[in-house]
């Protein structure tokens, strides 16, 4: 059974339980790590009876838009159907939670193929020819 829990890094138990969970993703993928302060206060992460399956940030704006990001998984859970599962309830999570934000748009950026395709199944609309840029300042 799959479990959705709330988090905000920006609080120390929360930092303490989920950072390692989320740094220890990014490494085993190889990914860059990402500071704390640099995530949103809003993360989602899906749990289940094997352990934690992946995470995502809603990003709040001064806007009726918001941003998803950040998407990351446990590389060391194989079973593709429960990924598959555990990924669609993230992005459904993610955008109720915006919805009750009051936000009309949602924007996702990644880059991951299999992702993008669960994103477009969801009814996403993808933007081509997009690129983004980031800078650490």
């Amino acid at each position: 059974m799959l479990k959705v829990e709330t988090f905000n890094l920006h609080t120390t138990g929360d930092y303490m339980k989920y950072y390692p969970i989320v740094s220890k993703w990014w490494a085993d993928w190889k990914f860059a790590q990402v500071h704390y302060t640099h995530l949103s206060t809003t993360g989602i992460i899906i749990n289940s009876d094997l352990g934690y399956i992946c995470a995502g940030w809603l990003y709040k704006t001064d806007s009726g838009m918001c941003h998803l990001g950040w998407f990351i998984s446990n590389r060391e859970k194989q079973d593709k159907a429960l990924r598959k599962e555990a990924i669609e309830l993230l992005l459904n999570s993610l955008e109720e939670t915006a919805k009750t934000y009051g936000y009309g748009l949602i924007k996702i950026s990644t880059s991951g193929n299999n992702i993008c395709n669960k994103i477009e199944n969801l009814g996403y609309f993808k933007e081509e020819n997009v690129i983004s840029f980031l800078k650490k300042i």
